[in-house]
Parts: structure tokens; sequence; C-alpha cells
């Protein structure tokens, strides 16, 4: 007998993929409005040609713009209030991300910004979110998955921590796909996002709220982001590959989706720690507990996930080994930073999602094993080195 777990699944964003399809698909930017604000990363999004094509589609329907280029890595909640209150003024219909996880986090912030009075901006921490600007998301890289969530992460200005903010009200309505856009990708940027849409899929797939629909999600996001990151580790990285492209942009897409039916698992929050302290990208942060996850994790699953888990990746060892290279790393933590990363671990409630249970100080002595420098007053130096200076 096969026991379906029941599941209840909210996903409102309309996901439009293909090629050029923020051109041929350009009625529904005016669905939303004819007064938008685009929000990217100084000239991103005219480099990789996503501006052009937006120009376009926006000339085709009469949709009057301006551009807030001003959000960077790890969205800063003064950066996003500026651009809310910006849009706010402007009159804009909605919004429009252009970008990748940082500008599309930024962006959500910026839209709850732009509707809702707030004394101070930290009370987006704090208040019940009851309205929010429409959003519209391009992604331009393969990674985030933040295109159809409904989560945001912050950084405060004034100690770099990272918060979470959850709210339906900031499902973007529409997400385009289109491969192109991540073509101009550097080698370091594509394995970032690449270890991030690994991370989602494989932390989805082993969670205590997993169900059906989010493993079939989960196991195809995982086949199509771990071949790209295997040819990238055994060497054979070619930026105008565009089965690798569309393989991991498509990889990216499903690992969102599952999580955002099944949430992430411990490696998310113990990544925090080395992005706030050594500006280390995300995904690769969450990646260094990648495999001290699944260690545990595949335990306590049946036979046919943990076999289909293993086709995929070949075995255990081979995805260490993977692993093992794109992780190339000079860092160094201190103890006391250790102990940080197992309690904020300990407080989160992506822990509590863990097969079997979590078990305390896996992280603390998982980090120690890696990175721990006796002595050392600094909580996190060094960087990860892979493809440097390619």
């Amino acid at each position: 007998m096969i026991n379906v777990k029941l599941f209840d699944m909210y996903l409102p964003t309309r996901i439009v993929s293909g090629e050029k399809c923020v051109i041929s698909q350009s009625g529904y930017f005016s669905n939303l409005g004819k007064r938008c604000m685009i929000l990217t990363s100084g000239n991103s999004a005219e480099l990789c040609g996503a501006l052009t094509d937006i120009k376009k589609a926006f000339k085709k329907e009469n949709i009057e713009y301006i551009l807030f280029d001003e959000l960077v890595e790890n969205p800063t909640l003064l950066t996003s209030y500026k651009a809310g209150e910006i849009a706010r003024n402007y009159k804009a219909d909605y919004l429009l991300a252009v970008g990748g996880g940082s500008v599309i986090d930024g962006t959500k912030a910026a839209a709850v910004f732009a509707s809702m009075n707030f004394e101070k901006p930290e009370e987006i921490y704090s208040k019940t979110i009851t309205k929010c600007l429409n959003i519209a998301v391009i992604s331009t890289t393969a990674g985030t998955g933040s295109e159809i969530g409904n989560v945001i992460v912050l950084t405060e200005d004034s100690n770099g921590i990272k918060r979470v903010v959850v709210s339906n009200e900031m499902f973007p309505k529409v997400a385009f796909y289109d491969y192109r856009y991540t073509m101009t990708m550097p080698i370091r940027l594509t394995v970032a996002t690449g270890l991030d849409a690994l991370c989602h899929c494989v932390e989805s797939w082993f969670s205590t709220n997993a169900t059906e629909l989010s493993n079939l999600l989960a196991m195809r996001g995982t086949e199509l982001t771990y071949s790209c990151l295997k040819k990238i580790a055994d060497g054979e990285f070619n930026p105008n590959d565009e089965e690798l492209r569309r393989n991991q942009h498509y990889g990216s897409l499903y690992g969102g989706m599952a999580i955002a039916l099944s949430g992430t698992g411990f490696p998310h929050p113990a990544g925090y720690i080395l992005t706030e302290n050594a500006s280390i990208p995300h995904g690769v942060a969450c990646a260094f507990f990648e495999t001290v996850f699944l260690e545990h994790s595949i335990k306590y699953v049946n036979n046919y996930e943990k076999q289909k888990f293993l086709e995929i990746v070949e075995s255990l060892e081979d995805f260490k080994t993977t692993m093992k290279i794109l992780l190339k790393n000079n860092i160094t933590m201190s103890l006391k930073a250790c102990e940080d990363m197992e309690n904020r671990v300990s407080d989160a409630n992506n822990t509590k999602r863990t097969l079997g249970g979590y078990i305390p100080n896996t992280v603390k002595k998982e980090a120690k094993k890696m990175f721990l420098k006796e002595n050392q007053k600094e909580k996190v130096l060094g960087n990860w080195t892979f493809g440097d200076g390619e």
C-alpha cells in the first residue's frame, strides 16, 4: 500500500516561461497597471538583456516607468524602505523586480513599505502585513526561488543580522522565466546560485513537511541542478552552454516551488552566520552544511526516496566530492562563532522540520570540523575561493 501525505497548497504566482516571454506575454504587465517602478542592482538588468526586452514590452503596452537600481546583495532594511517611499511618491501601480534573490526580496519589502504606513521601518518585522503593492518578477539568476515565494530575508543596517519576514501578501503576481538572462553569469555566480537551488531541493525533499507533490518537484529540481553543478565541478563549465543554463534555471524554479510547500532545513539558518560576518554568498553558506544534513536525514526516508536520490548523485561519496570541489575555501571561525551558529540553528523554525529530530550540537560540531581556528578573536575570516580569477 502506498501512503500519500495530504497537503494544503497555495502558490498564487502565475509562471510564464520561454525565450522572449517578456515581450510575447507583455499583456501580463498591463494587467497590473500602467505605472511601474523597476527595481534592480546597478546595471545588471541591462547587461543580461532583460532591460532591453522590458523597454520593448512596456512600449508595446504603453506603460510608464521609473528605475531604482540601488538594491544590493543581501538587501538592507533602509534601502528597501527608501525604494518603497519612492514607489509611493511615484504612485506606482506595481513593482517589477529584475534580478536574483536579493533584488526580489528587496522589491517585496519595498512593495510593503509603499502600501503600509509604519512609524519605523523595523515594524515590518512585528506588524501583520495586510497589503502590498502588486509585484512582477523577472529572474536573471538561477537559484533563489523567491520569485514564487512569500518569504523575504532582510539585513539589519546597524548590525548586519539577517531577519525573515513571511506573508502571503508578498507572493508575486507573475514571474517570467527566460534562461537567456542567465547566460552572462560568471562561473562563481553560476555556482553560488546553483548551490542555493540545490539546497532548496534537497532540504524540501528531506523534510517533515514534505508531501508527494513537493517531493516530485524536489526530485526533478535536484536532478537538474546537480547535473549542472557536477559538470562545473568536473571542469566542464562553458558559459555559452544553453542546456546547462536552461536546466539550472528550471531546477531553480522547481526548488522554489518545493520550498513554498515544505520549507528549508537547518543548513539555511546555519549559513546566515557566514553571510553576515564574511559576506559568503547565501547559497554557498548554506551548502557547507548540506552534507551533514543529508547524512542525518537520509536515514529517515523510505527506500524509494533514498534510491531516487542516490540515482541522481550516484553515491553519497560522489556528492561529498562534488561539494568539496565547489566549496573550496580558506574560511576560519572562532569558537564563539561556532556556538552562535548552533544557537541560531536551535532557535530556527527550519530546524523543527528535521527528519528524526535535530540532534543538538550537530552544526557546531560540523562548523568546528570545517572552520575552527583556536584563539581566533574575529568571528569569521577568509572567503569562498572556488573560481577565483575566472
